[in-house]
């Protein structure tokens, strides 16, 4: 067998081949209906939205509106049923162009890493199962550091790092993936002003690349301008204003 075919093999990319359906919208649901077992009450009923490519859409609504949930059935990372497409394909299989940023809370930031190693974690979609992070993997990583402002903390692990640090931690990550569409949690979630305005600027370059991005925020007062579109979830469901 060739190294080729191994390499292939042993990626984390999906099995898209390349084949991104260019006509295709970024995402299109139709009736998605999820549930978690804990409850068994739908966290999201019926969904059906469409967001085109290089659209910046935001998802607001009340907690336990539905938001997160959504997004992480975009990220092929919750049971649903329905319909999913991204970039014309069922979630999972174009993983490589889809960059998923969770919740700070969702993480175990006590965890024995340095800021610039959880860093270079986001380069592991593209390299796959068995290569390790080179020179190019770590210039990528250092860059990234550097335009969010965390360049200074590098060798620091993670959990000294204050709130708006680890939420620029987990950006900078993210953006190493060098994906298509972006799925961002609250990544505004108790940040200060440096912060916010560091994120944003990390957001508009991708605005510039053509990139689509989907941002679950309650934030959304103080940007709605940011935004091609709003999208309010409640009670699991899309609301009609």
């Amino acid at each position: 067998m060739s190294k080729g075919i191994i390499s292939g093999l042993l990626s984390y990319r999906g099995n898209c081949g390349g084949c991104h359906y260019p006509d295709a919208s970024a995402i299109r649901t139709e009736g998605v209906t999820a549930r978690y077992a804990s409850t068994g009450t739908p966290a999201l009923n019926g969904v059906s939205l469409c967001v085109k490519r290089g659209e910046r859409l935001a998802l607001v609504g009340d907690n336990g509106s539905g938001k997160s949930t959504l997004l992480k059935c975009l990220a092929d990372l919750l049971p649903y049923e329905g319909e999913i497409r991204i970039l014309g394909h069922r979630p999972g299989v174009c993983r490589h162009e889809v960059a998923y940023l969770p919740q700070r809370s969702s993480l175990d930031w006590e965890f024995p890493i340095s800021l610039s190693r959880f860093v270079l974690t986001g380069t592991y979609v593209r390299l796959g199962w068995l290569r390790r992070p080179g020179r190019e993997q770590r210039t990528l990583a250092a860059q990234a550091l550097d335009s969010l402002g965390l360049s200074p903390y590098a060798g620091r692990q993670i959990g000294s790092l204050s709130g708006g640090q680890q939420q620029r931690a987990l950006l900078a990550r993210t953006l190493l993936h060098d994906a298509e569409l972006y799925l961002l949690d609250e990544p505004f979630n108790a940040v200060d002003e440096t912060s916010r305005g560091l994120i944003w600027e990390a957001l508009d370059r991708l605005k510039e690349r053509g990139c689509t991005v989907v941002m679950a925020t309650h934030d959304i007062a103080h940007f709605m301008d940011r935004f091609d579109r709003v999208l309010t979830l409640e009670n699991g469901c899309v609301s009609p204003d």
